[in-house]
């Protein structure tokens, strides 16, 4: 052994005999709780390797944070450990610190080496035991001292969280990524390219499958080998062997930006959707009555009234009561609590007296509940997060989702994203009946894991038509490939999902024509003239008209049995001819009549005239 090893072990053995020398942070000291560091560290024959008195980190947190019997320690149990999806309420700590399907990848050298072995998390890779210096992401927490978290590092604005959740910290979801080169061989979780540039164009946590197979398919890449050659994280789901495939970043809801926008709220709301959150308060009771709560270091204005306070600690605790008069440090409220308010009993203030199912930014001077950035604890919690609004998460509430929201997933959205968005007979027309009145945001978008822009979920469920597979990666053109209104594949689009009825403006084409410069009498045939409508256009494809876009004229009647037609006045705009000709319905109308006749909108965004921001009405 070294002379500066036991010079280290000397040191440590001195730190543990020597009372006083304690972490100066609650709860590890004993402002709050009788603990030493003999209660962590033992002198000889540790089980653990730095000298603690249990052989692994979380089992040396639990011996104190797995036992209910000591009220001033938060609990937590294996048990409570998040499967998304499933059920459980608090970040993993036994997992691996590497997930590409969660968005996971080894953390920087400020949380690596807290790792434990095979680089698994731990409690003290994101927490430090010994310090609460780090800045936390906590709208109550104080400037210093306890009920800072113990954190590793700062997290103020989620740098703790997006040190391992990187490749989900994207600052929009409107354009994605996506690599098609060459063919791929599927089989178990390998994919074998041919023809393929696999490194610096896949990433792990891509997502990848065969263009012809369904949306399930959809497989998540563990890592990239060769050139030629993938990992995946499971099993291949769809078709065995060769094809075309599509490869494409994994998109997630947008971190690190400000809330208001055009699409947003200024401020988020309470479930519900109706009231604004507040700015909120909490503090500790130096008195009161079954009435009344008289804060200490405190002084209250009349913008309090109507809030309500929560009890969270002491004999009241999870009793709440609208708050009905102030004055200065004294709150007041009608109906009497089961007990009187007594000193050090702690509370918060709140719109719906619930500070824990608020949606969080990062402000400028700290946690906000009513302006900044949107961050990833905007919508999610990392310990007692069980997806409801309904429970206070400050401790064990229900059994969860595993997902880690502070509300329920509609209630999330709903937060920042008013309702009027939705698409539905409610926000557009009853032309069709009644319909939509029961989707949210999550009908037809999920927050992460999905290749499509703007978060579309890579299937649908509709109305009328079942599932449908959307492959959506671009919305600059509407009418394009795999757009909006898909070109390479008509009636595939996210639009025509559910809209069935309405006709795209992919070309219908036919073999033989006559058309006259200026004449509105023409006629066409030798093709499909099913579906062909008033205000759809027409024009020869042969030289010069195939390639001009002036060209195109504007059907006023057609019989659909003889190819008869007769084209608005002016008539036809071409040149005079015969020979093959195209026709299609430029303004995406199911009649092909209406707004829109006498102006085609070619090559306009359907966006332009369907905005998301009223639900998609026509405007």
């Amino acid at each position: 052994m070294t002379r500066t090893s036991l010079l280290r072990i000397a040191a440590v053995a001195a730190a543990i005999a020597a009372a006083p020398a304690r972490p100066s942070d609650s709860p590890h000291d004993d402002a709050n709780l009788p603990r030493t560091c003999r209660d962590c560290h033992v002198l000889h024959s540790a089980t653990g390797a730095t000298l603690t008195a249990e052989a692994t980190n979380a089992l040396l947190c639990k011996s104190c944070h797995a036992s209910t019997a000591n009220v001033a320690l938060q609990t937590w149990n294996d048990t409570d450990q998040a499967t998304p999806g499933t059920g459980g309420t608090s970040h993993r700590w036994d997992a691996l610190a590497v997930n590409p399907v969660h968005g996971a990848v080894l953390p920087s050298s400020a949380i690596a080496p807290h790792l434990a072995a095979g680089q698994k998390l731990q409690c003290s890779a994101c927490h430090d035991e010994h310090s609460q210096a780090a800045a936390p992401f906590d709208v109550a927490a104080p400037a210093a001292g306890g009920g800072r978290h113990f954190l590793r590092s700062a997290n103020a604005s989620n740098a703790l969280c997006v040190d391992c959740h990187a490749p989900w910290a994207q600052a929009s979801a409107m354009t994605g990524t996506y690599y098609t080169s060459g063919t791929a061989s599927f089989s178990g979780t390998t994919v074998t390219g041919t023809g393929t540039t696999f490194v610096g164009n896949v990433q792990p946590g891509w997502r990848i499958k065969r263009l012809s197979d369904p949306a399930s398919a959809w497989a998540v890449v563990k890592s990239v080998n060769t050139n030629t050659s993938l990992t995946l994280v499971a099993a291949y789901t769809g078709a065995s062997g060769a094809g075309t495939y599509v490869a494409g970043k994994t998109l997630s809801h947008a971190v690190g930006v400000p809330l208001a926008n055009v699409n947003t709220r200024a401020v988020p709301v309470e479930p519900g959707g109706t009231v604004a959150q507040v700015a909120g308060d909490g503090g500790v009771a130096a008195g009161g009555s079954s009435t009344t709560l008289v804060a200490s270091g405190k002084s209250y204005t009349s913008t309090v009234i109507g809030q309500v306070v929560r009890l969270t600690s002491g004999a009241n605790v999870g009793q709440t009561r609208v708050i009905a008069s102030v004055s200065g440090a004294q709150l007041g409220w009608t109906a009497a609590l089961a007990s009187v308010v007594r000193f050090g009993d702690e509370y918060e203030i709140d719109a719906d007296g619930n500070r824990s199912n608020d949606v969080l930014l990062a402000g400028a001077s700290g946690t906000s509940a009513t302006a900044g950035n949107v961050v990833c604890m905007s919508c999610h919690g990392v310990h007692y997060a069980d997806s409801s609004s309904t429970t206070h998460d400050d401790r064990a509430g229900g059994a969860g989702d595993g997902n880690l929201l502070r509300r329920a997933p509609a209630e999330t959205c709903e937060a920042c994203h008013p309702g009027t968005l939705l698409h539905s007979s409610a926000t557009t027309s009853t032309k069709y009946g009644t319909w939509g009145t029961t989707w949210t945001c999550l009908t037809c978008h999920q927050p992460h894991r999905t290749s499509n822009v703007t978060l579309v979920s890579p299937s649908v469920t509709t109305p009328a038509s079942g599932v449908k597979d959307i492959d959506l990666r671009s919305i600059t053109g509407g009418f394009e490939s795999f757009g909006l209104a898909r070109s390479d594949t008509p009636g595939a689009g996210i639009c025509e999902a559910c809209h069935t009825r309405t006709r795209h403006s992919a070309p219908t084409t036919g073999t033989t024509s006559s058309f006259t410069t200026g004449s509105t009498a023409a006629s066409i045939t030798g093709g499909t003239l099913t579906g062909l409508a008033a205000g759809w256009e027409v024009r020869r494809t042969t030289a010069p008209d195939g390639t001009n876009a002036a060209a195109w004229t504007r059907i006023a009647t057609i019989n659909t049995t003889t190819g008869a037609l007769t084209l608005v006045a002016g008539g036809y705009k071409g040149t005079t001819g015969t020979g093959a000709w195209e026709a299609q319905n430029p303004i995406f109308r199911n009649d092909g009549s209406g707004r829109g006749v006498g102006n085609a909108h070619a090559g306009t965004n359907c966006l332009t005239c369907h905005s998301h921001r009223n639900g998609f009405r026509f405007q």
